[in-house]
């Protein structure tokens, strides 16, 4: 099958640059899946590899989704995902004893939650977390957000709703409004005002905005030169 040309799409621009030799695989748990991948990519004789964007793999995304957001009994607060992969034994160590296959499992648990999670179960459920604090500031922040059409909004003082973003939505939103094809590249606060007034919403904004406009290697290479001393400078007397 020399003659066959393979195109592989795939969604994780880190997995993707890796195996275009872009990156360098520095997970001890991934350099076996890198190695028997670039071995099959070789039988080949035209491989191309592409990213594809999470807006245009909204299938998949939308599935990862729905099962992030089961609203689960109040006496189950973490989902345990388990993954059995299975490498052929060519890459194993040669004193492995020669096993036809080599088990490699994951377990992972969920540290991170999307905070819109629990105003969302709040609305549709009245289902609060445990946690007291957590609680009274659900009971205090739902009011001002609504739940419509699978998606979560929230009034603003002006009374426009603005829709709510995760992680990753609130970091492409920041890198589109900031050094995008409409970018000005501007600070922090006029970052968070500019997306804040395109309708878009989530807690943490005003420092994200400020750290990422901080991180920005294009502001940092073209930005004005800070002439002012790091200390107060202190006057000496002649003796």
């Amino acid at each position: 099958m020399k003659q066959l040309h393979f195109r592989v799409y795939g969604d994780s621009k880190l997995v993707v640059n890796q195996l275009l030799g872009v990156y360098d695989v520095k997970k001890p748990e991934l350099i076996p899946y890198y190695k028997y991948a670039r071995q099959l990519m070789g039988y080949l004789d035209n491989v191309t590899i592409e990213h594809i964007l999470r807006n245009f793999n909204q299938q998949a995304d939308s599935l990862a989704r729905l099962a992030s957001m089961i609203t689960l009994p109040s006496h189950r607060n973490q989902i345990l995902i388990c993954q059995n992969w299975i490498i052929p034994s060519m890459f194993d160590e040669e004193d492995d004893g020669g096993e036809e296959n080599a088990y490699h499992i994951f377990v992972h648990e969920i540290e991170t939650e999307d905070w819109r999670h629990l105003i969302i179960d709040y609305l549709n459920h009245g289902k609060l977390p445990e946690d007291p604090k957590k609680r009274v500031d659900i009971r205090r922040r739902a009011p001002r957000f609504i739940y419509y059409k699978e998606t979560l909004y929230r009034r603003s003082f002006d009374g426009v709703f603005l829709r709510c973003f995760g992680e990753d939505e609130a970091m492409q939103a920041m890198e589109e409004a900031h050094s995008g094809i409409c970018g000005a590249h501007q600070s922090g606060p006029k970052l968070h005002f500019r997306i804040k007034r395109m309708g878009y919403y989530w807690p943490t904004m005003v420092k994200d905005c400020i750290d990422f406009a901080r991180r920005c290697q294009t502001c940092q290479f073209h930005g004005n030169f800070i002439h002012q001393p790091p200390e107060p400078l202190h006057p000496t007397v002649a003796s």
